[in-house]
């Protein structure tokens, strides 16, 4: 019986140790003035007017989508702005599918007003989906998670390590 306990405890151990290892290394984007963690290296793309940074690991997709945008960083001005942003995303997803909002929050990110909101579509992949409004930039951040279960910590170190690389002045 120990014999066979012997090969799962390394396997076990080994899994461990390689999962510890992912570390997110940090990226700095110099059209999107910011600096973010992410678990694998990312790749940029860019339409028109607007920049997606996106990275893919363990079944989970990053991306920051983010324009120039000259706005006044007043906060009430900045909280209509991510309200209204929100809405326009809510009615095109609902054209595609039909979503379960499971919450909307609003909170603050480099001491700005931060909107949010976590829905499920019809297939049950989750989506966390938060909209930043700065003095140049507008920042669309999205998580989307393949199957039930986001890990919280994975997002918060996503959302949490967001700075941006130069102060805006």
């Amino acid at each position: 019986m120990s014999k066979n306990l012997l090969p799962l405890i390394l396997l076990l151990f080994i899994t461990q140790v390689s999962f510890a290892q992912k570390k997110w290394r940090r990226y700095k984007s110099k059209p999107g003035n910011f600096k973010v963690k992410l678990p694998v290296k990312p790749t940029l793309k860019e339409r028109k007017d607007q920049y997606i940074v996106e990275a893919e690991s363990e079944g989970v997709l990053y991306q920051i989508l983010f324009n120039k945008t000259r706005q006044n960083n007043d906060l009430k001005v900045a909280q209509k702005l991510v309200s209204k942003e929100l809405d326009k995303v809510r009615r095109d997803l609902r054209l595609k599918e039909e979503l379960r909002i499971e919450s909307n929050m609003g909170t603050l990110m480099l001491g700005l007003p931060v909107q949010g909101i976590r829905f499920r579509n019809q297939r049950n992949q989750l989506y966390q989906y938060r909209v930043l409004v700065t003095k140049y930039h507008t920042y669309h951040f999205i998580i989307t998670k393949y199957n039930k279960i986001l890990d919280k910590a994975r997002s918060a170190k996503f959302f949490g390590s967001f700075k941006l690389w130069k102060k805006e002045k």
